[in-house]
């Protein structure tokens, strides 16, 4: 039984220019969201950030595969201000387009963030890293060992 993961790492971004429900001191709560094909993942909530957002976080999307065909598909960014007493606003938005088979990495990727009204207008650069899809054996839990806990005793794997 093989999984397939499509595993990236955010870096950071820059140069951000948003415009959300910004703070007395201009800073937002920013997080960000990825889609692939139905499958969706967030990043971790930056809290009071301007012009430079560091992030350092890898994500993982589980069960999502690279398309059968060879046609290259995108992943959907979504840069979001994230507020605890009003609605969240969507700040910026991106695609980049993925490999198209497993094994293949790409390394040090920028992506355009633009204002989600559709206008076009760069205001930030996303970057990111070790783009790839990864197919690999899940080690599922099968229950306790059948052989009466010698196992435990001499550390040895079921």
């Amino acid at each position: 039984w093989m999984d397939s993961y499509l595993h990236f790492y955010v870096r950071t971004i820059e140069n951000a220019n948003f415009k959300g429900d910004i703070n007395i001191t201009g800073s937002v709560d920013v997080a960000i969201r990825f889609r692939y094909k139905g499958y969706l993942q967030d990043s971790k909530i930056l809290k009071n950030e301007k012009k430079t957002m560091v992030f350092n976080e890898p994500i993982i999307l589980e069960n999502a595969a690279p398309n059968e065909d060879g046609e290259e598909d995108k992943l959907m960014i979504e840069v979001w201000d994230v507020d605890t007493a009003t609605a969240d606003d969507m700040l910026a938005v991106g695609e980049l387009e993925l490999p198209t088979q497993y094994g293949v990495s790409t390394e040090g990727i920028n992506v355009d963030l633009k204002k989600p009204d559709g206008g076009g207008e760069v205001i930030g650069t996303l970057s990111l890293a070790q783009i790839h899809f990864i197919k690999q054996k899940l080690r599922r839990y099968m229950g306790p060992c059948k052989c009466c806990c010698c196992c435990l005793e001499k550390g040895i794997e079921a």
